[in-house]
């Protein structure tokens, strides 16, 4: 159920960064790139049931798992909004060609 958003993601991303002008030429960097958020994703898998195992054996454990998922949705929710504030003011390019992609 995870799986499948996250694989597109990846692939969506990878498929975009080929595209940009600057890691056309290097292979390495494309290779980087995907890395990083491939291991970023591979931590997230890592990390959330051990939170998620360790909070539901507290009293009201389902409770607090809950309002643990609910809080780390509140935090990618702002990291998102940094994320887009940072890439635009980095590459204009770059917000256009998300933007186009996602509007087709």
């Amino acid at each position: 159920m995870v799986n499948g958003p996250y694989a597109l993601i990846i692939s969506a991303v990878s498929a975009e960064l080929a595209t940009h002008p600057s890691l056309r030429s290097s292979s390495k960097s494309m290779g980087m790139v995907t890395a990083i958020i491939v291991g970023t994703g591979s931590i997230g898998a890592a990390v959330g049931p051990f939170i998620t195992g360790a909070i539901e054996g507290l009293e009201n454990g389902l409770t607090w798992t809950f309002v643990m998922l609910m809080s780390a949705n509140v935090c990618a929710f702002l990291v998102s909004f940094l994320m887009i504030k940072l890439i635009s003011t980095l590459s204009p390019f770059l917000i256009s060609a998300i933007a186009q992609s996602v509007l087709q």
